[in-house]
């Protein structure tokens, strides 16, 4: 309630049938020099003046959950919106040519009281044709929304846990709002990856949910997995990334990039595979606090990146259990130094500095023991024209960069993996420039 020294005092505001709009705008409007509305009661002093008891008796009809036994103005009713003096109330003509204002016409956005905004004042509180108060969904919801999520690479030798690289490998999540969860996946993970709560996307709707302070109450999820599982390539960024951009677009879009970001890498564990996939590019991003701090930068069109894909899997945790917990200096420099000039070769689109700028000493040598047929690959592919091939994030996947010669890697890596015994394939791709993408059906 607004402090009673400003506060009209109204009694029998209901006598004559006024509407409730009446009897509740002088509890909303108490100085009449705010609100032109608010001076009607210059006509009617019995409402300015009277005690404020006796608002309700005439008003059970209207509020009948609300006044049984009612002997003081409920605290709920301050949620109650007046109605809006100068446009077209939702669902009605205008609400200020002479006649009473019908239920409909209460607005549901909140309001101020007095001079300050209730603590307890409700988002959202309108009064049903009914005249019952009831709940509705924020009117920028939406029911339906399409999230495309790209293939992301991460480290590219040097830049460990820092650069990632979006590729124009899609994953694909529909999503729309339903009592319950329900997932559907094509595509890689069909037979093995969760369909209720578990789900990496569901998980990924249901943060953005509570991010943005929403109950989540189900929804009917669709995936198309074109990224391969375990194999280096970002399916689990993916999954969070769709989830993420699915919720928050199935709310409105009431989160920024910066809370997705700073969310999904939460999630994630770490940031080079969510910048990559929400940004798109070639991503460099670096943890400040529990802030994410990533930036996309511009590829060479002319360059492109070959990926080798085995059928064998890696889960990302047994790889990075095999890095030690600290490292030489030399080693911290040697990488320091390789992706200054990785990222200098990048902007002056200078491909024969990429045989050294790929040197990696923080973490492929370590993984390389569970993959021995790597060397043999990585080989193949430099002596088929690749400027430089690197462990694709944890591995197993492999990825080279090359100018002119794609489909002579590919196949140069190819063979060398089927020589090695170890089945799989390679295709060249671009860089995905867009990152996530949310469409609203």
């Amino acid at each position: 309630m607004a402090d009673p020294r400003e506060t009209c005092r109204v009694s029998r505001v209901a006598r004559g049938g006024d509407h409730v709009r009446r009897r509740l705008d002088p509890l909303r409007w108490p100085d009449p020099g705010r609100h032109s509305f608010a001076r009607q009661h210059d006509r009617n002093r019995r409402a300015r003046s009277g005690p404020a008891r006796g608002v309700l008796r005439r008003s059970r009809s209207a509020f009948p959950d609300l006044v049984v036994r009612a002997r003081r103005i409920p605290q709920v009713l301050q949620t109650l919106p007046t109605v809006h003096p100068r446009r077209r109330a939702r669902g009605g003509s205008r609400a200020d040519r002479g006649r009473r204002a019908r239920l409909h016409e209460l607005l549901p956005g909140p309001e101020l009281l007095g001079d300050r905004d209730h603590s307890r004042l409700a988002a959202e509180a309108p009064v049903s044709r009914q005249g019952a108060v009831t709940a509705s969904l924020d009117d920028r919801r939406v029911s339906r929304v399409h999230v495309r999520i790209p293939a992301t690479s991460a480290n590219l030798g040097p830049g460990f846990d820092a650069l990632g690289l979006a590729l124009s490998l899609f994953n694909e999540v529909t999503v729309q709002e339903s009592r319950g969860v329900r997932v559907s996946i094509v595509g890689y993970g069909a037979d093995d990856l969760p369909t209720g709560d578990e789900n990496v996307v569901v998980r990924g709707i249901r943060l953005a949910y509570e991010a943005a302070g929403r109950p989540f109450n189900g929804a009917e999820i669709s995936c198309v997995n074109r990224i391969p599982s375990s194999r280096g390539l970002g399916s689990s960024a993916a999954a969070w990334v769709g989830g993420l951009c699915a919720g928050n677009a199935l709310l409105g879009a009431p989160l920024d990039r910066q809370t997705l970001l700073d969310l999904a890498t939460a999630a994630e564990g770490h940031p080079d595979n969510v910048s990559a996939a929400l940004l798109g590019g070639l991503t460099v991003a670096c943890v400040d606090g529990g802030s994410v701090r990533a930036l996309s930068l511009p590829v060479p069109r002319r360059w492109r990146w070959v990926v080798l894909v085995p059928d064998t899997t890696s889960p990302t945790t047994e790889a990075r259990a095999l890095l030690p917990a600290s490292v030489p200096r030399a080693d911290a420099v040697f990488n320091v130094q390789r992706v200054a000039l990785l990222l200098a070769a990048l902007q002056r689109d200078a491909p024969d500095a990429l045989g050294v700028a790929l040197d990696d000493r923080l973490h492929q040598p370590y993984r390389a023991r569970l993959f021995p047929w790597m060397p043999r690959v990585v080989a193949a592919a430099r002596h088929a024209g690749a400027l430089g091939c690197v462990l694709s994030g944890a591995g197993p996947s492999l990825l080279a960069i090359v100018v002119d010669e794609s489909d002579r890697v590919s196949a140069a890596m190819t063979a060398a993996l089927h020589e090695a015994g170890f089945p799989g394939s390679a295709r060249a791709f671009d860089v995905d420039v867009a990152g996530a993408q949310s469409r609203v059906d």
